[in-house]
């Protein structure tokens, strides 16, 4: 029983990650696995897992990555088996990087994570995720939304994967500062939580080297197990962070509010 209050067995959750296996392996495949572990649910204690278990099997692809401490073998979810493998070991909450394997430090993603304070009204943040989105298309930019199925928001743009890292860093940094500027009783870009106030906290964090971010439709630790949930423009306006949950996600593959993002993909080279 992972989820006491909600009646969620880890059943329920291998359900889920089967019956949402094509959203899932979708952010998955190519990419090295960092899984938030909760092996007794929300009655015990979670654990960030990065690196290979050591029985797990031999047909499980890993790959090779560098830390600061020296070299990591991760998980590579590219199939189901494995997918269910990492769920029935506790994986709950999976993360991965905005870069492949085979094009380490080339994004095919920015991500700008709204991370609002406790008790922010969901209408302030989807006035924010607005301003993300007016900001992004001032420079051509196109701009994807999801509900992190925690506080905040995702705005995340579509790369084609031939700007270096470096390049993502700087073009994302650079516009949270710009963000702050023109919205300064809105957003902050501060790091420290003491110095936010009641603003959201522009965290683009997220396209560094070495960080990670949520997949959509995995699970949070948190009561009804709340998803990371694609939604449209529209949708924003009528739902929250943890509007969907886990007896929402088989009904929404098939809604997909990010069919176009493969083909908005576009380049941060020559901007």
């Amino acid at each position: 029983m992972l989820f006491p209050d909600d009646g969620i067995t880890k059943a329920d959750v291998i359900e889920h990650v089967v019956r949402c296996q094509e959203p899932l392996l979708r952010a998955l495949r190519r990419r090295p696995l960092s899984m938030e572990r909760r092996v007794d649910g929300l009655r015990g204690d979670g654990f960030f897992h990065k690196h290979v278990p050591s029985h797990f099997p031999d047909w499980v692809a890993t790959t090779e990555i560098q830390t600061s401490k020296g070299p990591m073998r991760q998980v590579v979810v590219d199939d189901l088996a494995t997918l269910v493998l990492v769920t029935n070991f506790g994986g709950l909450t999976l993360h991965v990087p905005t870069s492949m394997i085979d094009r380490p430090f080339r994004p095919d993603q920015l991500v700008v994570d709204l991370d609002p304070p406790p008790e922010t009204e969901v209408g302030r943040i989807r006035e924010a995720a607005r301003l993300v989105r007016e900001a992004l298309h001032a420079l051509d930019l196109p701009a994807y939304v999801r509900w992190t199925g925690s506080r905040g928001v995702h705005v995340v743009v579509p790369l084609d994967g031939t700007a270096t890292q470096d390049v993502v860093v700087e073009t994302s940094e650079r516009f949270a500062n710009a963000l702050v500027q023109r919205h300064p009783s809105l957003f902050t870009v501060a790091f420290a939580k003491v110095d936010r106030g009641d603003r959201i906290y522009v965290d683009v964090g997220r396209n560094y080297p070495g960080a990670t971010c949520v997949v959509p439709f995995t699970i949070r630790p948190l009561p009804r197990a709340p998803l990371v949930m694609p939604v449209t423009w529209d949708e924003l306006e009528v739902s929250g962070p943890t509007s969907f949950t886990i007896r929402d996600g088989a009904a929404r593959v098939a809604v997909d509010p990010w069919l176009h993002f493969e083909a908005a993909r576009v380049s941060l080279s020559s901007r």
